[in-house]
């Protein structure tokens, strides 16, 4: 698998490829400013920074989930084009012959 296929992979301004794991999070001022939550197209200010947290894992969670579930379904819809296209081809190889 290329790098670009990996979905567990982030671009760093750098451009530069690096797995989600390698990401630190904020440190000094920056974990103490104000933290907000999407609720739709809202962004409600949130004063439970582990509950965020929390929240972003299970949602990072249920979209890995997602993201296994469309990878099984393209390898078996890939498995299924290439029979029906062995499939068709065979039928054009076996039909009637003129002679």
């Amino acid at each position: 698998m290329e790098e670009a296929d990996d979905p567990f992979l982030i671009m760093t301004v750098a451009g530069e490829a690096e797995p989600q794991g390698g990401i630190e999070p904020p440190t000094c001022a920056l974990s103490r400013r104000a933290q907000y939550k999407s609720i739709g197209v809202l962004l409600v200010k949130a004063d439970d920074r582990e509950a965020i947290k929390k929240e972003l894992e299970e949602h990072q969670e249920t979209l890995t989930i997602r993201v296994i579930a469309i990878q099984k379904q393209e390898r078996a819809l890939g498995e299924r084009y290439e029979d029906l296209g062995r499939n068709i081809q065979a039928a054009l190889g076996a039909g009637p012959q003129a002679g």
